[in-house]
């Protein structure tokens, strides 16, 4: 007899990056193996980047226009770092920032 496990539409991380609520100071970091991206979360349908740290722990990163154009790049399986690098003003939107973001690759 086959045993059978509801599957919730919940978020399968530990945490997120940023964590909800937190204010980001500059430098703050979080890295790991980058093993799934989830797309269509919650009801904005956003795109998480799902990292796995030396702990276990999954970390759901929560993505931007400065966060995807650099994942977009990034094959799974990579260790990757993402740094906090404060707001920035925006090129394309007078009197707008946005969050910056220094995205690396682990050897």
């Amino acid at each position: 007899m086959t045993n059978w496990k509801k599957l919730e539409s919940g978020l399968d991380v530990e945490r997120t990056f940023p964590e909800k609520g937190h204010v980001l100071t500059i430098g703050e970091s979080t890295e790991g193996k980058y093993i799934e991206k989830l797309e269509g979360i919650g009801e904005n349908n956003s795109t998480i980047y799902v990292l796995e740290n030396d702990a276990t722990m999954r970390i759901g990163v929560w993505s931007s226009s400065v966060i995807d154009s650099k994942f977009r790049r990034i094959p799974i399986g990579s260790l990757v770092k993402v740094v906090y690098r404060g707001e920035k003003p925006s090129q394309k939107r007078r009197g707008k920032t946005y969050k910056d973001y220094d995205v690396f690759l682990g050897d």
